[in-house]
């Protein structure tokens, strides 16, 4: 879809409302502005907006279509403050001198220089924190911010291959670093065949010997060194363990599978256990109704049947007899 060339002269910002002239709003060339210009108008971009915050305003790029250049963005910011939008829209607005570049282009080129941690030396404004920070990380006043990103570069890789799990590891892959960073410098400087080459390349193999740094002892990351790793590398994918489901795999399931066996066998095998519980139950009873003060005599004629129950030979001519009277 294309911008629509026939542009209004007049609309209403759909944040604030306030009906503005076309030269209210910023130009844009993205498709998703049929008439050339977005639809909120500047004053309520510069009033909400943070120009300090990078990610706002590359998804504002995103959005209007405009290529995100950090580093000229943090310079007009600087130079022009809250009227910092207008200028850049000047510089790279549609029909603008860089008109011809779109946001995904320049955005692929940023994402390559972020992944190489060249980032400072484009943005100046952020090099001194940058450099502040690894610094602090590095104690050393005499390294360049150059420097300093490629000793962080080589530390990172160091903990990503290696098990550096103590301090004391720690401290000599910081070592390891600062050797390999001299050694560079030697070579660069076209001084590799000197004494002190020689004496940093020993050190060198010493101390990475000595915290066993070598491609032998190297994390392997397409295998587990451990059940433990294994489980939690499931656990991420969303498998969890059904502790019981019924087999019998050692002999602790086996001997719980034979108790209750025989429980079962116990129980089921014993003919003459349901009439005893039956038994029980009437009895309990009866001495229930005999703690309330009835005897045995009258709770036998309001309950004749329980005593035919009770004679454990229902053939005897006594319980005929009796069944006869009842």
């Amino acid at each position: 879809m294309a911008a629509n060339s026939a542009q209004p002269l007049a609309y209403n910002c759909t944040r604030c409302g306030t009906y503005y002239q076309a030269e209210a709003y910023l130009p844009s060339k993205s498709p998703f502005f049929v008439n050339g210009r977005i639809t909120i108008c500047i004053n309520c971009l510069e009033e909400g907006l943070d120009g300090t915050n990078l990610k706002a305003i590359d998804k504002f790029c995103q959005w209007i279509d405009y290529p995100f250049m950090p580093d000229e963005w943090m310079k007009i910011l600087k130079n022009y403050g809250r009227r910092a939008l207008t200028q850049y829209a000047k510089l790279f607005g549609a029909n603008q001198p860089y008109a011809e570049l779109d946001w995904k282009e320049i955005n692929d080129k940023w994402r390559d220089i972020l992944e190489m941690g060249e980032a400072a030396y484009k943005l100046p404004e952020l090099s001194t924190a940058e450099k502040y920070k690894l610094r602090q990380i590095w104690d050393d006043e005499d390294y360049t911010l150059k420097d300093l990103i490629t000793l962080q570069k080589m530390y990172e890789e160091i903990k990503r291959t290696q098990n550096v799990n103590t301090g004391l590891q720690d401290n000599d892959a910081k070592k390891i670093c600062k050797i390999s960073l001299e050694m560079d410098k030697c070579l660069r400087n076209g001084v590799g065949d000197s004494k002190t080459f020689k004496d940093l390349m020993s050190i060198y193999k010493d101390l990475t010997n000595l915290a066993d740094f070598t491609p032998k002892s190297a994390k392997n990351i397409s295998n587990f060194d451990s059940t433990g790793e294994l489980v939690l590398f499931l656990e991420r994918l969303g498998w969890q363990n059904n502790f019981y489901d019924g087999e019998t795999r050692d002999v602790v399931d086996e001997t719980i599978k034979n108790i209750q066996i025989y429980n079962k066998r116990l129980v089921l095998g014993e003919t003459t256990m349901t009439d005893e519980i039956e038994q029980k139950l009437k009895n309990a009873g009866i001495a229930s109704l005999l703690e309330d003060g009835l005897s045995d005599e009258e709770y036998y004629n309001d309950n004749p049947c329980l005593l035919i129950e009770e004679i454990e030979d229902p053939e005897d001519a006594y319980v005929e007899e009796f069944k006869e009277e009842i």
